[in-house]
């Protein structure tokens, strides 16, 4: 072994390793310091807009003031401990994530794909890869009509759970009598090391505990009610139309359940196998809010694989704390199942780019499919996700030269071609970028090509002017693209975004940006932090110029952003892993967890009995509790502006705002007696018009509505006896009624007058 000759310092010689970098000195700690001192000021002074004003601080600091109020939330008034209601959805949430994860693994062993792989990376790999496969499979069984049969997504589980067992027993390992017992000396410097070694995993493991009440608070939100008018919208209300039909098809009244809906797929899977959607889609919200910790435990697998233990625990704590990522996890978003894919995708591909050369097609085709799962369940993420990283895989594999490969292979190769080694080798540089297009179209091609086939648009709604598609007009698309397009270019719209993302926004964590930024620039592994940073930048950058701008869109790139935050406790980072940064870690993460549980910032009725919230007014329309309540399952509703009917439990026909007025495609143009028949034809005994939402869809800004729609057509209606008067409410004035549902003549059976529910 040659012995490196010390050299004068400014020689020009490299620093040995394991000696801090210049750029690491006191003075750029101190600086460093500076910044993070002034970004937390920042931030906490802050005034957020969804709180009328107050700083962050102030916020904050009313709740530490309100606490009896905000543990009051959690059991409600009078308070009532229904642990039993969420272990309902809960534990069949775990079952099905656990079967996932059993599939998945099968499926690793099957392609090798766990070689050289720590046992934290089998589990992320198995549970996220099993999720993808679970989708796939509900999409397929949904196509074939086969959501009625329940046995279906039964009996499936327990054989992956015997084979699995089966598999378990053949790879347990056999002690050999002859070298049982014994064990190889170890050295000094081993045991030295290998105690340094445990007691920095000890504290890690300390630290890790951090993760608990934001995954407690995580799960136990992600059982509750449905909340956000996208999810009552779509996210469930497409799975729930899906399983009442018994197939997956073309959707002409929601447009939004005719793009990919990979994530919605969970749910429409324990619909199925419950039997049940009201059941059903709690359990799949809570599968898709288990994405949130399953994402951590990813980033703290990488973190310490390629970092260190402690900078997989600050990474994995800095991720989970996000309150953005509990926001969208609790409330039943795809961003964080988004994010969860995305982070797959790069840990794999980090992988496959350090993995020995046997281990590299099966890592390949495992980031494959993980990008492809992430097209499968949003369009932005074909952008995000699945073009820059087979443009990573395509340039790496152009890169890659003859003398990269081992020996064995190009005699191999060479021998079966009879050419020599460059040309031997060349077919096998397309290998990765085949095999990586081949798993991507596997996860998503079936998506875009339902599409092509039932609409003519493999994109559908989008590229209208390329494919046109099946029930879009000039009109409805001119709409759609001026409320998705972005709002505008300037500088002004540019510092308003920086803005919202580095600390405005009220779902950010004072951790996430500056340690992120922090860890880029101290990390030992300059290339690859520098390749995440960049990667970062192209995600941010491409949402800020082809979306509307929404921010819980960019939340994706969370995880790339907590891995590079874990670069701050490396040995001789910025940051060293000293009670300053302790300090300030731990008040941040006490912060984040504040936010999560706070007085009117979370879904927090932890412990409230399902029951009641199906009663609870702000949770579901007053309007649609009384239809519940007086009508049956012979009675149709036609819906009016009100697109959000995910809680109604009678048959509905409804129609979002981007989509041909079901209403006004009935009666248009007829004539009373006409009107009446296709009422009747339809099945339709009510008619509910929403004017608050169509007053909102109207106003200077917003999406639009039509103008057909409008309290006199409704008024003659009544008078040509197509309809009824409205329905009476019994202690609600006619005049400050937003909601009125009319009867359809001669076809409705319940009484003219409702009361209130309690």
């Amino acid at each position: 072994m040659a012995i490196e000759r010390k050299r004068k310092p400014g020689a020009g010689a490299p620093a040995p390793v394991g000696a801090p970098a210049d750029c690491r000195g006191e003075k750029c700690v101190a600086a460093a310091w500076v910044l993070l001192g002034a970004y937390a000021i920042l931030f906490f002074m802050a005034p957020l807009s969804e709180l009328a004003g107050y700083s962050r601080a102030q916020f904050l600091g009313n709740q530490v003031l309100l606490l009896d109020q905000v543990v009051q939330e959690w059991f409600g008034d009078p308070p009532e401990f229904a642990i039993l209601d969420r272990l309902w959805v809960a534990l069949p949430a775990a079952a099905m994530l656990a079967v996932c994860g059993l599939v998945g693994w099968l499926v690793l062993l099957r392609f090798h794909a766990d070689r050289g792989m720590a046992r934290l990376d089998v589990v992320f790999f198995s549970c996220t890869l099993g999720l993808g496969l679970m989708s796939l499979y509900t999409f397929a069984v949904g196509l074939c009509g086969g959501l009625h049969a329940r046995w279906l997504f039964l009996a499936p589980p327990v054989a992956v759970v015997v084979i699995a067992l089966y598999s378990l027993v053949r790879r347990a390992p056999r002690k050999d009598k002859k070298t049982a017992g014994k064990t190889e000396p170890r050295t000094t410097t081993h045991m030295r090391a290998s105690r340094e070694d445990s007691a920095d995993r000890v504290s890690a493991g300390r630290w890790l505990w951090w993760a608990a009440p934001f995954v407690a608070a995580i799960v136990l939100g992600g059982t509750l009610t449905p909340l956000d008018f996208d999810v009552r919208e779509y996210h469930l209300q497409a799975p729930k139309e899906f399983f009442l039909d018994g197939s997956i098809g073309f959707l002409p009244h929601n447009v939004y359940g005719n793009m990919p809906l990979g994530s919605e797929m969970l749910s429409l899977a324990a619909m199925t196998a419950v039997g049940d959607w009201w059941h059903g889609a709690l359990i799949g919200k809570t599968v898709i809010a288990l994405c949130g910790p399953l994402a951590a435990l990813g980033v703290f697998a990488a973190g310490r694989r390629l970092i260190g233990a402690m900078a997989g625990v600050v990474a994995a704590l800095v991720y989970i704390s996000i309150p953005w990522i509990a926001r969208v996890s609790e409330l039943g978003l795809v961003e964080g199942v988004s994010a969860l894919y995305l982070w797959g995708t790069v840990y794999a591909l980090l992988l496959w780019w350090r993995g020995a050369h046997d281990e590299k097609l099966p890592r390949v085709l495992l980031a494959g499919f993980m990008a492809g799962s992430a097209a499968a369940c949003k369009y932005p993420n074909v952008v995000f996700v699945l073009i820059p990283a087979a443009a990573v895989v395509a340039l790496r594999s152009w890169r890659t030269r003859p003398e990269q490969a081992s020996g064995e292979d190009i005699d191999k190769r060479q021998a079966a071609t009879g050419k020599p080694a460059t040309a031997a080798l060349r077919p096998a540089r397309y290998m990765p970028i085949v095999g990586f297009l081949f798993a991507a179209a596997v996860a998503c091609g079936p998506w875009f090509a339902k599409n092509w086939i039932l609409t003519g648009n493999p994109t559908y709604p989008l590229l209208y002017g390329l494919f046109d598609g099946r029930t879009r007009t000039p009109e409805l698309h001119a709409q759609w693209r001026r409320a998705h397009r972005p709002p505008g270019y300037g500088l002004s719209y540019v510092a308003d975004s920086v803005a919202n993302l580095a600390w405005r926004s009220s779902w950010l964590s004072p951790l996430l940006l500056p340690l992120a930024v922090l860890g880029a620039i101290g990390a030992r592994d300059r290339r690859l932090a520098l390749s995440l940073s960049i990667y970062a930048a192209f995600v941010l950058a491409a949402w800020w110029l082809f979306t509307h701008r929404i921010d819980r869109f960019w939340i994706p790139i969370s995880p790339v952003l907590a891995f590079l935050a874990g670069y701050v406790v490396e040995p001789h980072a910025l940051l060293p892993w000293r009670w300053p940064f302790k300090t300030y870690l731990a008040a941040g993460l006490s912060a984040c967890l504040l936010v999560l549980v706070a007085i009117g910032a979370q879904d927090n009725a932890f412990f409230v009995s399902l029951d009641r919230l199906n009663q609870d007014r702000l949770r579901i329309h007053v309007w649609h509790q009384l239809l519940n309540r007086n009508l049956n399952e012979h009675d149709v509703v036609l819906a009016v502006g009100d697109a959000v009917v995910f809680d109604l439990r009678v048959p509905v026909l409804y129609n979002t705002v981007f989509d041909q007025d079901r209403f006004e495609q009935l009666m248009k143009g007829r004539t009373a007696a006409e009107q009446r028949q296709v009422l009747h034809d339809r099945g339709v005994t009510y008619v509910a018009v929403d004017w608050a939402e169509i007053a909102r869809y109207r106003s200077p800004g917003n999406y639009g509505f039509t103008d057909y729609e409008q309290p006199e057509l409704f008024e003659e209606l009544v008078r040509e006896h197509v309809l009824d008067p409205p329905v009476r409410v019994e202690g609600v004035p006619e005049s400050s009624v937003k909601y009125q549902i009319f009867p359809v003549s001669g076809a409705s059976t319940a009484a003219q007058s409702w009361s209130l529910p309690p």
